[in-house]
């Protein structure tokens, strides 16, 4: 498995499952969120999500495979992109279990915008946010 700049390691539960017994598909976006929040706590070290407000504005989410009761889901993730006022995060979510081995189950991106709530507009990405990614990413290239 591939080291990401951040990963996150998750179990699946069984109210993650759908009637044919494996993940349901939109929980891989709550998987995502989770690691997701997580990351802007360690790279920004908030207690309070308000000092970095963003508005998730895209999610896509390519299924590669099935996880199932049992497995352990890792979700790597990384800055793959850098604007003026928006960033995209990818992932890369791999399962693994007895039953079914370690498998990559989903690959994602996101786009977060960066929001001024008391001016009601966007705003630049904090440039303390990209020199923290910047700090940890360096020399870090996905081959994937």
């Amino acid at each position: 498995m591939v080291d990401y700049p951040f990963m996150m390691k998750m179990s699946v539960i069984f109210r993650d499952l759908d009637v044919l017994g494996h993940v349901n598909h939109v929980v891989y976006l709550t998987y995502m969120e989770t690691a997701r929040t997580s990351f802007f706590g360690k790279i920004m070290r908030l207690d309070d999500f308000a000092q970095l407000p963003l508005i998730l504005a895209e999610v896509n989410c390519q299924y590669v495979a099935p996880a199932y009761l049992g497995d352990d889901i890792i979700v790597g993730l990384w800055v793959s992109r850098f604007g003026i006022k928006s960033f995209d995060l990818s992932y890369e979510l791999v399962g693994r279990g007895k039953k079914h081995g370690e498998r990559t189950v989903a690959r994602a991106k996101t786009v977060l915008v960066s929001y001024d709530y008391e001016k009601g507009g966007t705003a630049p990405v904090p440039p303390l946010f990209k020199e923290r990614v910047t700090q940890l990413q360096s020399g870090w290239v996905y081959e994937g």
